[in-house]
């Protein structure tokens, strides 16, 4: 074969692998013609049985039967959403809010932090108000989830209800937002106590004040996205996955963008 040969040859395979891979539906379809007929189909969701799928218990995972397929671009999370059928914005708020009892007792997550690239993980209360769509925690004074608060305000949360090894009754809310960080001297601490505690009688409320405005902060989140994980919705013939977003083009990128 001569040089010219191999060139041509050359370019016509990488032109053929471009078509493969970026053409949509192809890649698909000759996948197909080359996939086995034994066994059930390859999945790209495990988060809604799709149509025409026999009757199954919903305890298990999709994976015990099928392959799962992702493509090269998309996040798993963002398939889950993108492919499963989503509840409406308001409707999906209220259930949020339900779960996490908003306004009426607190729940404990997990906080995500960072700085410098050094994670750091704290479990702590908090109390989720349903009207302004922030969260409430109070803090002590001097801890190390402070330093990296201030620094680099943009946190992770994540709750979740004990495994139950039951796939229908998983439950796991994880919040994206912006923290700040206040003590007694700002207005809004008031706000945060009232909302925090809200069955406090009113003669102990000023007491309670007056003590965790000298020893603690508030932290308060606003929050920009929350990813809920509800296995109860697969009986309800809805993706599992469900994102809630206060701008609809919310990314994590929108917090630089931001500054």
């Amino acid at each position: 074969m001569t040089g010219k040969t191999k060139n041509a040859a050359s370019i016509m395979l990488l032109c053929s692998a471009i078509i493969f891979f970026a053409v949509p539906g192809f890649s698909q379809t000759a996948g197909k013609k080359a996939e086995s007929q034994d066994g059930p189909p390859d999945t790209m969701t495990w988060t809604q049985l799709p149509e025409g799928h026999q009757e199954i218990p919903l305890e298990g995972p999709c994976m015990m039967c099928h392959n799962y397929k992702v493509d090269a671009t998309t996040t798993a999370t963002k398939q889950m959403v993108r492919i499963g059928k989503q509840l409406d914005k308001e409707v999906l708020w209220k259930r949020i809010s339900d779960y996490l009892e908003a306004g009426k007792k607190t729940k404990t997550f997990v906080l995500g932090t960072s700085l410098n690239n050094i994670p750091l993980t704290t479990s702590c209360d908090w109390m989720l108000d349903p009207v302004n769509k922030v969260m409430y925690a109070f803090f002590e004074i001097g801890t190390e989830k402070l330093i990296h608060v201030r620094e680099n305000p943009y946190v992770s949360l994540n709750h979740h209800k004990p495994w139950e090894n039951n796939f229908s009754t998983v439950l796991c809310i994880q919040v994206r937002g912006k923290a700040d960080l206040f003590d007694g001297s700002r207005p809004e601490f008031k706000k945060a106590v009232e909302v925090s505690f809200p069955g406090l009688p009113e003669q102990n409320r000023k007491g309670l004040m007056d003590r965790a405005s000298k020893n603690m902060v508030v932290c308060r989140v606003t929050i920009e996205q929350i990813m809920l994980f509800d296995g109860t919705l697969l009986g309800q013939h809805m993706s599992s996955y469900q994102m809630w977003r206060r701008i609809p083009t919310f990314t994590p990128s929108y917090f630089s963008e931001k500054k």
